[in-house]
């Protein structure tokens, strides 16, 4: 029994990510696979993939109807995640003070407790929530983005014990428009408040539909473990990768300990002209 083209679309999308163009090149132009076919799809080599797991903290923000009508990103993130190795913790947030809750509680983890003993692997806080280029909607409230900065404070700062990367991921609407990263700078810049700058910020640009948000994020946390992120073009390469499978824009935000600030990069459909560093 061959693949039918809806799945031969989502196999495209896997083999445009694991770098085999050749082969999605081939399943654009068909309807099914036939079997032999198949099999090489299958068995073909893949490239060596990166032990660089992360610790994902998902905070799920919905309004009532979203949460009624179950439009959530969370339990796909988890489910995908913890298929891939990543460890995934999803959080229901219905308020500002549950946000800055549940961030103080994120705050307290201790690596001694790790089972593990992977003290440096990167934790992630994932917000998604509907948004505007003001602010994001938390639950019932809505906060601007100097709010925003003040709610997850605790998962920031320079008192927390543990070691590994910080990385915050915003999935919204007009997230690209985020005033949190700045408001982390001038923080850090005047050395108050006991600010750490997360690595990384992470979001989505423009109107984004919630099919595609679960989609991109599961493949950003699919392709990430190969990314080294001490090199900026490692990480650009992630984004460059979703932006071909057609499934939304991710933008980053990276922190630059030499010039203490966020350079931006957003890929484009070529990154011929990608913009930031």
């Amino acid at each position: 029994m061959g693949w039918r083209s809806s799945d031969a679309d989502s196999r495209r999308i896997l083999l445009i990510i694991e770098g085999r163009e050749e082969w999605a090149d081939r399943l654009a132009g068909r309807g099914t696979i036939g079997m032999p076919e198949r099999a090489k799809l299958l068995t073909a080599k893949r490239r060596p993939i990166r032990e660089n797991r992360l610790r994902i903290f998902v905070l799920e923000c919905p309004d009532p109807i979203d949460a009624l009508q179950g439009r959530s990103e969370g339990p796909v993130v988890a489910a995908i995640g913890k298929l891939i190795g990543h460890e995934v913790l999803t959080f229901l947030v219905r308020s500002k003070r549950e946000l800055r809750e549940t961030c103080r509680y994120l705050g307290s983890i201790e690596p001694q407790q790790d089972v593990h003993r992977q003290p440096d692997r990167p934790l992630c806080l994932h917000i998604s929530a509907h948004g505007n280029s003001s602010g994001l909607g938390i639950g019932a409230d809505f906060l601007k983005w100097s709010e925003l900065a003040k709610a997850i404070k605790a998962f920031l700062s320079i008192h927390m014990q543990y070691t590994g990367k910080r990385i915050v991921v915003l999935s919204a609407c007009r997230a690209e428009c985020q005033k949190l990263t700045e408001t982390i700078r001038k923080q850090a810049a005047a050395r108050k408040g006991g600010i750490s700058p997360p690595k990384y910020l992470f979001c989505t640009s423009g109107e984004v539909l919630w099919q595609n948000a679960a989609v991109g994020w599961t493949l950003f946390y699919h392709l990430l473990p190969e990314a080294d992120l001490d090199i900026r073009k490692s990480v650009m390469s992630v984004l460059d990768k979703i932006e071909a499978a057609g499934v939304g824009s991710f933008i980053y935000f990276r922190w630059d300990d030499e010039q203490e600030k966020y350079l931006r990069y957003e890929p484009t459909r070529s990154s011929a002209h990608a913009k930031g560093r």
